[in-house]
């Protein structure tokens, strides 16, 4: 649901979240030469990624709502294996703060109930969303935030709204996501649905915040 339309030029604002992030355009075709010395992303003086790739706009998204920022991953998908997250460091010198997270895989079941209280499975506000390294997304994967979620009168399940870049590169046509995706509850676990050719949900990270 959602998506589609014609490329916006490389850098263009597309879309703005509910939380204020904007994304960009990241139709390299129609980059201009001043453009390549200047693709090094930052927030706060933190480093977000390169222009405006998915990584770029989750690290960014996070900071800017959250003050939460991630490690270095070669592919987005490696997201989803990192032990944590963190608070970056403060330019008096204080160090980076670990962020815990938790980790639901599309279509699973929890283990265990959470030691914090939180045995919800379904996807949230914040919640780091992704895909494996197949179809629509081969290779890299894909990353995008859960920007809001609703009820789905169809199906009695649920909506999320995505904040994303890197996917159409189009405008998100005055919404305040990129798309939507269905999610079906089955049982205890959750999945969620992208009709976008070969895609499939790897699943969801959510930093646990203090």
């Amino acid at each position: 649901m959602g998506g589609g339309g014609s490329k916006a030029a490389f850098g263009s604002a597309i879309g703005t979240s509910p939380q204020g992030v904007v994304a960009h355009s990241s139709h390299y075709r129609s980059m201009r030469l001043a453009d390549v010395a200047r693709m090094s992303s930052y927030r706060d003086g933190h480093y977000c990624g390169v222009k405006w790739q998915c990584v770029e706009y989750a690290r960014r998204w996070l900071l800017q709502v959250h003050g939460v920022t991630f490690a270095s991953v070669g592919m987005a998908y490696e997201i989803f294996d990192l032990p944590e997250f963190y608070r970056p460091g403060t330019s008096d010198g204080g160090a980076p703060t670990p962020v815990r997270v938790q980790r639901y895989r599309d279509g699973e079941a929890p283990t265990a109930q959470r030691s914090d209280g939180d045995s919800s499975a379904a996807p949230q506000v914040g919640d780091v969303l992704l895909w494996h390294p197949q179809g629509h997304f081969a290779r890299t994967g894909h990353v995008a935030i859960v920007v809001a979620v609703g009820a789905d009168s169809e199906t009695d399940g649920l909506t999320i709204a995505l904040g994303e870049q890197n996917v159409t590169d189009a405008s998100w046509k005055g919404l305040p996501f990129s798309r939507q995706l269905r999610v079906t509850r089955r049982g205890a676990a959750f999945a969620i649905e992208d009709p976008l050719p070969g895609a499939k949900v790897l699943g969801w990270v959510r930093p646990v915040l203090q």
